[in-house]
């Protein structure tokens, strides 16, 4: 028997987001021989994502559900795993599309004994900056077993029970649970890649967006700062 799949999705103010990351999933989940359950975890939109949303999944196929809880990544995909039915997670931001046969490789991976994984990373723009930025997220995976959320991380369902799943945090949820997940087991990296918006590097700068999320992750390796106070400093 083919395990079920559950695909988490946190949503917060993704309105242009919300179609063309339906559609996309529409083509992915051909891959698979039953459907997957797609969960939708919103923070509290005010857009008018969730209005979007329901209207677009009454015109589709897919068993979806919506529901609304905390704002904050953490704590919206720590809810939306602990209703999930299926065997397999995968965990998608709105703004990141699969592609090639990602559902396929990683079903194939599983059943050669793999845990957790991730896509391998390239942004949706061509600038030299981004692909080394995408080039050094693979070397992470490699040789850090670090996964961050814009690689469309997946895991069996009982190993994130293991991991002790995510933490209710509204920052750096995905770099925590890396941590926890690499000391049971180190992640596969499928040859599929996810292409992930490249909006904030081209909002804020390429590198200046970088160099802060690199800052950031040695702030929190040093344990001298509250999440609030990482928060902040990412954020000036």
């Amino acid at each position: 028997m083919e395990p079920k799949i559950s695909i988490i999705i946190p949503i917060y103010n993704e309105n242009s987001q919300i179609i063309p990351l339906l559609d996309n999933l529409d083509k992915a989940c051909v891959q698979l021989p039953q459907q997957p359950e797609i969960i939708f975890a919103d923070g509290g939109s005010t857009d008018g994502s969730i209005k979007l949303m329901k209207e677009q999944l009454q015109m589709r196929t897919n068993p979806s559900q919506v529901f609304t809880g905390k704002r904050g990544r953490g704590q919206q995909l720590a809810a939306a795993s602990n209703i999930a039915s299926g065997d397999i997670l995968v965990f998608l931001h709105a703004d990141t599309r699969i592609t090639g046969q990602y559902f396929k490789e990683m079903l194939t991976a599983i059943n050669n004994g793999a845990q957790w994984g991730c896509a391998r990373l390239h942004f949706d723009n061509d600038k030299l900056s981004l692909k080394l930025i995408a080039y050094f997220s693979h070397l992470r995976v490699r040789y850090q077993s670090l996964v961050f959320g814009d690689q469309t991380m997946f895991c069996l369902k009982k190993f994130y029970a293991q991991v002790g799943g995510f933490a209710p945090m509204f920052f750096m949820e995905d770099y925590e649970f890396s941590q926890r997940a690499a000391r049971l087991a180190k992640p596969v990296e499928l040859t599929a890649i996810a292409i992930s918006s490249a909006r904030q590097y081209m909002e804020h700068g390429i590198w200046r967006t970088n160099w802060r999320i690199q800052k950031n992750k040695h702030r929190y390796r040093s344990g001298k700062y509250t999440l609030e106070e990482l928060y902040q400093l990412y954020a000036q």
